[in-house]
Order: C-alpha cells, then structure tokens, then sequence
C-alpha cells in the first residue's frame, strides 16, 4: 500500500438467485454473510460438494453475520428464490 491505494482485505460474491455456488475451492476464512433483503433459505458449506454444513440461514430482515471461521476444503452456499445475500471471504 506504498503507491497510496486502498487493498481490500476481502473478496466477495452476491448471490441474488436460486442456485448453488461454489465462491472458492480451496481453503480460506468465511468472514461474513450480509442478508440484503429477506432469505427463504441459504445453507453454507464447507466443501464444494455440500456435505459440511457451516451456516444456515433464514432472515426476514437484513442483516451482517460475522463467523471469522476457517473452511478447509472450499466454499459453497446454496441458496432459494427470492434471496440476495452477500459473502465476504479470503
């Protein structure tokens, strides 16, 4: 950060869909899950194939979740219709 920039310590991903995501691979940190708007369902795993349940989340209103956790064999979150959550991870 000697050129004056700002790094951002964080990466994230939006999920605005009924999906499953796969956000990373490999390991890294779960840093938070920010509900944007109402979430019938979101499950977040530990692992690309969706068998270590992290989280799961359902939330009428919106609201920042803070977990600071490791996951070590990847990251994915499945999610329902009508959600739009936001994930911070490294």
């Amino acid at each position: 950060m000697t050129d004056g920039t700002l790094q951002p310590a964080f990466n994230y991903k939006n999920i605005t869909a009924s999906a499953s995501t796969q956000i990373k691979t490999i390991e890294g940190i779960l840093h938070t899950i920010v509900v944007n708007t109402s979430v019938a369902s979101a499950v977040v795993y530990d692992g690309i194939s969706g068998s270590a349940a992290i989280a799961t989340i359902s939330s009428s209103v919106p609201i920042c979740l803070v977990y600071d956790i490791q996951f070590n064999n990847g990251l994915s979150v499945v999610t329902t219709a009508g959600c739009n959550i936001t994930v911070g991870y490294v």
